[in-house]
């Protein structure tokens, strides 16, 4: 069974649990705000570990994000097999400051309890994370719609549509 299948089998197997399309939907809806709320939440546990761990392990804190962007590229593998990915968000203005204030205190906690490498690490850190941040927003969503364009052509080419 290939992954695809293996992800389509469980698509039907969640759906199969609902009575209508209504349950479906609204179900789809819920997951939504579970995959924005995973992703707010493992950056707080990164932030938290960041700052318990004994000194010197606070890059173990990465290792939190983890499940959390490994589903979120499967299920965008996913989606983009299907149809285009989406246009990209508008996202509100306390959703970006809450990820700003959650990715500050698990940076502070990476400078505070991170490896000894010196000055010069610690700045690289707060320096490659800024501008990360910087170029994520600016370049993100004219990435996303090139991506997008991409996608409906990919698609409009299979279906055999102009």
């Amino acid at each position: 069974m290939t992954v695809t299948r293996h992800l389509d089998e469980v698509i039907r197997w969640s759906e199969n649990q609902f009575e209508d399309e209504f349950q479906i939907r609204t179900f789809h809806r819920s997951q939504t705000l579970g995959r924005i709320l995973c992703a707010q939440l493992s950056v707080l546990t990164a932030g938290i570990l960041a700052w318990v761990l004994p000194p010197g392990y606070a890059l173990l804190s990465f290792l939190a994000v983890l499940p959390s962007v490994g589903s979120g590229l499967i299920a965008d593998a996913w989606l983009t097999g299907r149809v285009p990915r989406p246009a990209p968000p508008r996202v509100p203005a306390w959703a970006l400051v809450l990820t700003g204030v959650l990715t500050a205190f698990w940076l502070a906690g990476i400078w505070r309890n991170g490896p000894a490498w010196g000055a010069a690490w610690h700045h690289g850190l707060i320096v490659g994370a800024c501008g990360g941040l910087i170029a994520m927003f600016i370049a993100g969503p004219g990435l996303i719609r090139r991506a997008r364009l991409r996608d409906i052509r990919r698609i409009d080419a299979r279906l055999g549509s102009d």
